[in-house]
């Protein structure tokens, strides 16, 4: 009987870390808190996971199944993959949000730690007019740093296809905002389709707004642009 309120307290315990988790996520990055929190969610769910082997391994071994139990287990078993596999799909548009842009910002740091061994051209693209800088290997596109007179773009490139770009305008250069964040236009994409940005201030462009569609449309050329001028 003890060991069942144990376990009560223990899932009570999980969810309400699970809750308090999702409602500390911010927008596009992991605070230290958020970090401990699912810190601590692991550390309830495994303890959760061993007090209940331990309770099941202390259980007499259990009587024979009739052929009718064995088939109900059955049926139970097959549907437990289905269920695993919905599991995605339970997830808010919020949720699956963050975990893409959790995933496009290791990518991010995993191309920056990448960037001091790779192959650096420099040259001058007239048809754009622009200032541009490639860092790769071989067909293999790591980082573009295009600027002209009005504007400077950092794209970065996972397997060839553009994952995150960083755009400011020359005026703004090395300016920050009030959270002490660096001014420019933030652009996420994966697939080759942009699924959030943010104007200079940091703050979210609406996905459904024309300036969205605009950003997307326009970066997504200027990125493909580039990863042919590199591998010509």
């Amino acid at each position: 009987m003890d060991s069942k309120k144990t376990n009560i307290i223990i899932i009570l315990l999980a969810l309400s870390a699970i809750i308090a988790a999702y409602f500390a996520i911010q927008f596009f990055s992991k605070s230290n808190e958020d970090v401990l929190r699912e810190s601590m969610v692991d550390e309830i769910t495994n303890e959760k996971t061993e007090e209940k082997k331990s309770y099941e391994n202390e259980k007499e071994e259990p009587r024979s199944l009739t052929p009718e139990e064995n088939e109900v287990e059955t049926n139970t078993e097959e549907k437990v993959p289905l269920e695993n596999e919905s599991e995605n799909n339970r997830l808010s548009p919020a949720m699956k949000l963050k975990e893409n842009i959790d995933t496009i910002t290791s990518q991010f740091i995993q191309v920056e730690s990448m960037l001091n061994e790779a192959d650096q051209y420099s040259w001058f693209d007239d048809n754009l007019e622009m200032h541009v800088t490639s860092y790769g290997k071989n067909t293999d596109l790591y980082k573009i740093e295009a600027r002209d007179r009005d504007m400077n773009f950092e794209i970065y490139y996972w397997e060839n296809q553009v994952v995150f770009i960083l755009a400011v305008p020359t005026e703004n250069i090395g300016e920050k905002n009030d959270k002490g964040q660096p001014i420019g236009y933030r652009m996420y994409f994966r697939e080759n389709k942009m699924i959030a940005s943010t104007d200079l201030d940091f703050n979210p462009v609406d996905p459904k707004s024309n300036d969205f569609i605009t950003m997307e449309d326009f970066t997504l050329r200027l990125s493909y642009y580039f990863y042919l001028s590199h591998i010509e």
